[in-house]
Order: structure tokens, then C-alpha cells, then sequence
């Protein structure tokens, strides 16, 4: 029960941290947003754009945790109990498939904002930016990543003598 607690908690925060990098992205790129709605783009393929993105970052970003994780978590593993772990391949893509819908639902709220946007407005230069303006995509992966290694503690079990022992926070 308290590793459900622990999980949910990690995906409420995931969804805010994901949500908040989203409005960023949409914030930076209100012109470019703009330019496609008065070049004849319709919302359909903004909010393609955007929610891909953002499953797509979500993807890269739990990929990238769960090897890292793993790497981790068999370090400590060999150092302190002489053993190695298993790769729970059901559980990694579960994990995955999970963090491509949270980045999903995280991303709607900037996705309304980003098809909200008017033309005129933003191309003639009175839109506001965010002060969270990263310009930087490695710098938006990491909430992701952060995410990916604490749920990664959350699911990971270490198998020794027919024992399971559960790593958690």
C-alpha cells in the first residue's frame, strides 16, 4: 500500500512538472505557433505537434531514467547484497506506455492554450514570455528523467535466495 501511495505521488508530481515544461514550450514558440495558424495550419496538427512532443520527450525521458535506474540499482545491488538483479522487461514497458500517457494528459492543458492563439496578436509582438524560457531541449528531459529513476525505485525487486527484497523510497 505505501509503495502504491509513493507512486501516485511520483506521477501527481510527473504531471506537474510535465505540464509546467509544456507551457514553457508553448510560451517560447507563440510566434512560430502563429506563423503556422496565418500560413493556413489548423489546430488539429498544432495539437499533433505539441501532444507528439511531449510523448515523445516523456518516451525519451523514461528510456533514459529506466537504463540509468537499472545501472544504479545493480551497482548497489552487487555492492551491498553480492548479487545481481533481473531487467523486468513487463514492467520497463509498462513503465514506458505509462509515461507516454501521463505526458499525454500533462500536455493538454498547454495544447488548449496553444490553439488558442491568434495570429495577429503574437505576430505583431504583444504575447508574454515565460520566464521558465529553457530554449534548451535537454534542459525539458530532465523532469522526465528524474521521474523515470524514482519510479524505477519504486518497481525494481532484487531476488536473492528466493527472498524478494523491494527496493522503495
Amino acid at each position: 500500500m505505501r509503495n502504491l501511495i509513493a507512486t501516485i505521488v511520483v506521477l501527481l508530481l510527473t504531471l506537474i512538472c510535465v505540464a509546467a515544461m509544456m507551457m514553457a514550450v508553448v510560451t517560447e514558440r507563440r510566434k512560430e505557433i502563429g506563423l503556422k495558424k496565418a500560413l493556413g495550419a489548423d489546430n488539429k496538427s498544432i495539437i499533433f505537434d505539441f501532444l507528439g512532443e511531449g510523448c515523445v520527450l516523456g518516451a525519451l525521458g523514461r528510456l533514459l531514467g529506466m537504463g540509468l535506474g537499472f545501472a544504479f540499482a545493480q551497482v548497489v545491488s552487487i555492492e551491498v547484497f553480492g548479487r545481481t538483479i533481473e531487467f523486468l522487461w513487463l514492467i520497463a514497458i509498462f513503465s514506458v506506455l505509462l509515461s507516454i500517457v501521463v505526458t499525454g494528459a500533462a500536455s493538454l492543458s498547454s495544447v488548449k492554450i496553444a490553439i488558442s492563439v491568434e495570429p495577429a496578436i503574437v505576430l505583431r509582438g504583444r504575447y508574454y514570455m515565460s520566464l521558465l524560457d529553457f530554449g534548451n531541449y535537454t534542459l525539458k528531459v530532465i523532469p522526465f528523467f528524474l521521474s523515470s529513476i524514482a519510479v524505477l525505485v519504486l518497481f525494481f525487486t532484487i531476488r536473492i535466495d528466493g527472498t524478494i527484497v523491494q527496493l522503495s523510497c
